[in-house]
């Protein structure tokens, strides 16, 4: 939350806690990229859960139930 919090601020996570203005520290550039790693993989994952998703539910429209028995056409 604080690493967001700074990315929507423009700020370091430093600048944040402090309030004051410096250069990043190379424990904090580690820890942003680290950061936007996982940020990048969560916004794919949701992009791939919304497209199986939707790709499901375009079936013209109908909602089609298979019970047991019943061969899936």
């Amino acid at each position: 939350m604080l690493f967001k919090t700074a990315e929507g601020l423009g700020k370091t996570v430093d600048e944040v806690l402090t309030g004051k203005r410096g250069p990043m520290s190379t424990t904090e550039h580690r820890y942003w990229l680290a950061y936007l790693v996982v940020k990048r993989e969560l916004e794919q994952g949701a992009t791939d859960d919304a497209t199986n998703v939707s790709s499901q539910d375009s079936d013209n429209g109908e909602n089609r139930f298979v019970t047991m028995g019943q061969k899936n056409q």
